[in-house]
């Protein structure tokens, strides 16, 4: 995630001709757009700090009698443990400037009915832009989601710093290696214990159905977890089923053949020789991180454009992005761009961006919630985890409560004034326990 896309970025809501209103970079609504949430981190209410603890038990039993006539005594159980946990605030804000919510009208009626008097749209501006950000909001749960199920760590731009969840750094994993098990690399997989092809890039090497299975057996056999579910891109279902070692399996049972003319046809029939008991499915979506163009560029003579992040690429040397104006005269234009990624340098041809491009214009990536190089399998503890919301309050009047909050402040700065509303959180991903979930990394 980027400043540019969330997180206390505060929204140019309005373009110069305010008369085309509202402007923004948001996910499309798709109808499961909290899908990975809800299967692996669903969202709970704390009503304080310390209602999130975990606590071991153990055996207890009746001791025999210490003297005659005696009765037995129970014994207790062992001293638990409790689990605190430090939770972040998160949230963004918009600034509404008193010029535009005294003169911003209506663009779909900008009068009154008598023609004359304006309709003014401060209001509706105000309400639009906070949907917008609960939505935006929603999009980041699902996007932290996402990167701690596959990539295992969070990484997030705001305010010019990088950080970094669970850990400090890109090298601090919120699981132990023997739960992230690669076999990118043909030969022995460690740990697992089974021999691989590599990279299922490779069709003529790859062993997939091979991997799948004996990752199976690894977390059944040697960490005790059973999967109930196996998740992956449709690139490494697609790479699953164009495996040459796959070809060969199918064709030694023709009806096989005929069910595995699609991905998804092709994962049902797969179904039968994994368990019967494991769905597959299918998780492919994206959604816009925008990064801020810093510099100017002169339209098909630059090469390069400095942006303030380079956070949503996660270290991708390339990339296809899309230059889009904020404002001027091509406002509102697009230019889809292919690009290599330095730092917070992006290299292109220069014909491929034929409009100038200045500070304040943005650059949006289009960007997977979970990378697709990694398996998921959800085993049946998956109630290890949770997305806790914890008690807090906009308001020094107002209770402590869980949930989303939402806040407005005016900010007198005579002789000018403008308002600030804004939603925000206090909480965050909990682990009560390892095991809810396992990655396999199939290709690079």
């Amino acid at each position: 995630m980027s400043n540019a896309a969330s997180l206390y970025f505060a929204n140019q809501i309005f373009s110069p001709n305010v008369m085309k209103g509202i402007y923004d970079v948001i996910e499309p609504e798709y109808p499961d757009k909290l899908r990975l949430q809800g299967s692996f981190f669903p969202s709970e209410d704390y009503s304080s700090d310390e209602m999130i603890a975990y606590f071991n038990h153990n055996f207890h039993g009746m001791t025999p009698p210490t003297a005659l006539g005696a009765d037995p005594m129970q014994v207790g159980i062992p001293g638990g443990f409790y689990r605190g946990y430090a939770f972040g605030y998160w949230g963004e804000f918009s600034r509404f400037e008193n010029k535009d919510l005294l003169q911003v009208k209506n663009p779909e009626q900008p009068y009154k009915a008598d023609g004359v008097t304006p309709n003014l749209w401060g209001d509706m501006m105000m309400t639009q832009a906070m949907a917008h950000q609960k939505h935006r909001f929603d999009t980041f749960k699902e996007a932290f989601v996402g990167q701690l199920l596959t990539t295992g760590n969070f990484h997030i731009f705001g305010d010019g710093i990088d950080n970094y969840y669970p850990g400090p750094g890109a090298t601090n994993y919120i699981l132990p290696t023997h739960y992230r098990i690669d076999c990118v690399t043909a030969g022995s997989v460690s740990p697992g214990g089974w021999t691989t092809g590599g990279t299922w890039a490779t069709a003529a090497s790859a062993t997939p159905v091979h991997d799948l299975n004996m990752m199976l057996l690894y977390l059944s056999q040697t960490l005790g977890l059973q999967v109930n579910e196996i998740w992956m891109s449709r690139t490494a279902a697609q790479y699953l089923i164009d495996a040459d070692a796959t070809a060969a399996w199918i064709e030694q049972v023709p009806d096989l053949s005929r069910a595995m003319l699609t991905v998804e046809s092709g994962l049902t029939a797969l179904n039968k020789i994994v368990g019967a008991n494991i769905s597959f499915n299918i998780e492919d979506r994206t959604y816009p991180e925008r990064m801020l163009i810093t510099d100017n560029t002169v339209a098909s003579t630059s090469t390069t454009c400095t942006v303030d992040n380079d956070a949503p690429f996660r270290g991708a040397s390339s990339a296809t992005v899309m230059f889009h104006k904020a404002s001027g005269t091509n406002a509102g234009e697009e230019r889809l761009v292919d690009v290599t990624i330095a730092s917070d340098t992006l290299t292109f041809t220069a014909a491929d961006l034929d409009i100038s491009m200045q500070p304040g214009d943005f650059v949006i990536y289009n960007k997977r919630f979970a990378e697709p190089e990694y398996i998921i399998f959800k085993t049946t503890r998956s109630d290890r985890q949770r997305f806790a919301s914890v008690p807090c309050t906009p308001d020094p009047e107002q209770p402590f409560a869980p949930g989303v909050h939402t806040y407005s402040q005016i900010v007198v700065r005579k002789p000018n004034w403008f308002i600030v509303g804004g939603t925000y959180f206090r909480g965050g991903p909990v682990v009560f326990g390892q095991g809810g979930w396992a990655t396999l990394k199939v290709y690079s």
